[in-house]
């Protein structure tokens, strides 16, 4: 995505440390492995939920979301509709777009292509955020890719 050489070891880096984050999630809780999701973007919580009763609540924030069908991203901090709470780390890719003069970290919307720019601007975000990990909400043709910190388990009493 960028010709610096010091974004491009950020990004490696940021890519790594997502991966492992995402297998260290998946081997502690199952991540991955639910039954369904659900977002409160009002509270700010990603919520994955089993038929067993298990749930595993985690604060959330949008980086932004890619239209599967043009190829599109728009960046969450552009997005009007999001509340400002929701995309405050967001915001840090933002500010290291500006000062290291990175101008697709700046622009509201970009022309990624597939699916896998999504994940390294998230990835991106996740590092620079120090958030826990990261999650692709599918919305039909558009999917919001959010961060996440600290996961919370609990199980309800089953009848």
């Amino acid at each position: 995505m960028d010709e610096n050489p010091e974004f491009g070891e950020l990004m490696d880096t940021s890519l790594e440390e997502l991966r492992l984050k995402t297998q260290a999630h998946k081997e502690a809780w199952g991540f991955g492995g639910f039954d369904r999701w659900a977002m409160d973007i009002r509270q700010g919580d990603l919520i994955f939920k089993n038929e067993d009763g298990l749930t595993a609540t985690c604060p959330a924030q949008a980086v932004g979301s890619y239209n599967s069908e043009d190829g599109s991203w728009m960046w969450a901090w552009a997005n009007a509709s999001l509340p400002e709470a929701f995309k405050q780390d967001v915001l840090k890719v933002k500010q290291y777009g500006e000062e290291h003069g990175i101008e697709f970290l700046v622009e509201p919307q970009l022309e990624i292509g597939e699916e896998k720019g999504a994940w390294e601007l998230t990835a991106l975000a996740t590092k620079l955020g120090d958030a826990q990990g990261a999650y692709c909400c599918p919305l039909g043709g558009t999917s919001l890719f959010v961060t996440f910190g600290e996961v919370r388990l609990s199980k309800a009493a089953t009848p």
